[in-house]
């Protein structure tokens, strides 16, 4: 509680993509200033489905690895006004008490919503409104912006991963 300045509270296929800043340090500095006292910050979930790819960053030293290649999904489901859009958070942890999964129980001081041109969160999985064709889908490249530091620190724990296994 005393160690950290920030808690992210998402699930493992879920990243938090800012998207009017260059990195979460830029951003939160940025949302705290905005909101003095807020103790909870508040980003809409949006499902890339993992069921539509492109062809750009198809890395093939990665093909022998589980799991996905998000630097391939950019087309997102559109929202659906009707249906309740779940939240993840960051938050203060000196000022929340108890949380739940996507919401805070007790704290001290205020949540904000941030703004989906602020922030939003990237979850590749499969997709919630599967019979969409693929024009109806949203490009949404704001990942790309990462992709140098996202190839090499994923190609470095992948050289680790080999050495390591290989002794």
């Amino acid at each position: 509680m005393q160690r950290s300045k920030f808690v992210i509270l998402n699930d493992a296929d879920e990243i938090i993509l800012p998207l009017k800043h260059p990195d979460w340090k830029t951003m939160m500095s940025s949302l705290q200033e905005q909101h003095p006292g807020t103790g909870v910050f508040l980003f809409e979930n949006h499902i890339f489905p993992k069921t539509v790819s492109t062809h750009v960053f198809n890395i093939s030293s990665w093909n022998t690895v589980p799991g996905v290649n998000i630097l391939q999904h950019v087309h997102r489901e559109p929202d659906r006004k009707e249906v309740f859009n779940p939240k993840k958070m960051i938050i203060d942890p000196r000022k929340v008490i108890q949380t739940s999964v996507h919401s805070v129980l007790h704290a001290y001081g205020n949540s904000v919503n941030v703004p989906m041109d602020v922030a939003l969160i990237y979850h590749c999985r499969v997709p919630l409104q599967g019979n969409l064709p693929r024009e109806s889908l949203i490009k949404d490249t704001t990942l790309w912006r990462y992709n140098s530091s996202l190839i090499m620190n994923v190609n470095k724990v992948l050289y680790q991963t080999v050495l390591q296994a290989g002794k």
